[in-house]
């Protein structure tokens, strides 16, 4: 099956459900720290002494941010990824990123110490990949890029499904059943949007800085709760179930 292009857009989209399908957006994200930060190369000087995990091909190494910085600037690394590094709760820059309401994470409604923390900063040299994944709990993900190229394969629920990324029954609970994929190569200052459900793989074509964070709210919630039922994870369907209720939207499971 021969990949589509995903559209590209000027605007923040409205909705971003598994229907709606994966989309780029450009020159909406030109204000984001993140920007600044890479920019004048201060992101590896501010966080030079934060720890973070570095995944290798032999499995995951510690580091800090500016020895993994001076490897790649070396032209080592060549198997590395940084993928890892959270920033809500470390990094002050990201604490009130100016997200779209589109981004609205009903897991921001919980108390500071019992929310995921979805955000991460990621750095990899040319090369480096993510093998084809489906995200946690079924939720929805947006990617800035900063610098460099990504080259990206979407695949739509009911294809993961039949790739054994996804449960059969799960397809239902997405809305789409189209089995159709897209590619797209992500330039620098593209927010890249992977709904629930969708299948993803990435490539890094140069040595890239990204931002990515993940939410769930009312355009995946049906999906995500059935997800959650399939796991037998109680405590977070209960989560789930007081937030669904504090947003009014209710469903069918």
């Amino acid at each position: 099956m021969m990949p589509q292009c995903i559209p590209v857009v000027g605007q923040w989209p409205l909705t971003a459900s598994a229907l709606d399908g994966p989309i780029c957006v450009k020159s909406q994200a030109d204000d984001w720290p993140i920007h600044r930060l890479v920019r004048y190369q201060t992101l590896q000087i501010d966080y030079a002494e934060q720890t973070v995990n570095v995944e290798t091909q032999d499995g995951t190494i510690p580091s800090t941010v500016g020895d993994y910085f001076q490897l790649l600037a070396k032209g080592g690394g060549l198997d590395t990824y940084l993928k890892g590094w959270t920033v809500s709760n470390n990094l002050t820059d990201f604490a009130r990123l100016p997200l779209p309401a589109v981004f609205q994470n009903w897991f921001d409604d919980l108390p500071h110490g019992s929310r995921p923390d979805w955000n991460w900063i990621f750095v990899g040299p040319k090369g480096s990949k993510s093998a084809l994944h489906i995200d946690v709990m079924c939720s929805s993900a947006w990617n800035l890029l900063v610098s460099g190229r990504k080259k990206w394969l979407f695949q739509s629920p009911a294809l993961a499904a039949d790739a054994g990324l996804l449960q059969d029954s799960l397809v239902e609970s997405s809305g789409n059943e189209a089995r159709i994929q897209y590619a797209h190569i992500q330039e620098p200052g593209d927010v890249v949007i992977v709904p629930g459900g969708w299948a993803h793989a990435v490539e890094n074509l140069d040595l890239t800085v990204s931002l990515t964070g993940n939410w769930v709210n009312s355009s995946n919630a049906q999906l995500v709760e059935a997800e959650l039922a399939l796991q037998g994870s109680g405590p977070w369907r209960q989560v789930m179930a007081s937030l669904r209720a504090r947003h009014q939207i209710g469903f069918k499971i």
